[in-house]
């Protein structure tokens, strides 16, 4: 799928979607942050915390990024993205936690930049079609 975006275009849509998604990462962060400090694993403190920030995501993009109506078939394609994501990410952070001794929320912070990219593009792939 390709897609004629001028860079401009590209370059407001991505700023938009930065300010979309740093409202999603502040939930996810913050959602992360009191569970771990709980005594819920990370692992599982980040696939609560960043599940229900894909739903704040999801609605927040079709509101100010696409100005889409909701789509159920669009949504599940989304969410099971953002599945996929969220158990890569997730064990990614396990890992830095088991092998090199980080701290739940350092891991996090290390993370987010990563799957900031990689769930941009492919959401726009998914709801800019």
């Amino acid at each position: 799928m390709t897609f004629s975006l001028r860079p401009n275009q590209h370059l407001v849509g991505l700023c938009k979607f930065f300010l979309i998604a740093s409202c999603g990462a502040t939930f996810d962060f913050g959602l992360f942050y009191f569970l771990t400090e709980f005594g819920v694993s990370p692992f599982l403190s980040n696939l609560i915390s960043a599940s229900c920030a894909v739903i704040l995501v999801y609605f927040l993009s079709k509101i100010f990024l696409y100005q889409k109506r909701y789509s159920k078939k669009e949504f599940f394609q989304f969410a099971t993205w953002y599945g996929i994501s969220i158990t890569i990410f997730s064990s990614l952070i396990s890992l830095m936690l088991n092998i090199f001794s980080f701290e739940p929320v350092s891991a996090k912070i290390l993370v987010m930049p990563i799957s900031f990219l990689t769930n941009y593009y492919v959401g726009r792939i998914i709801l800019h079609g």
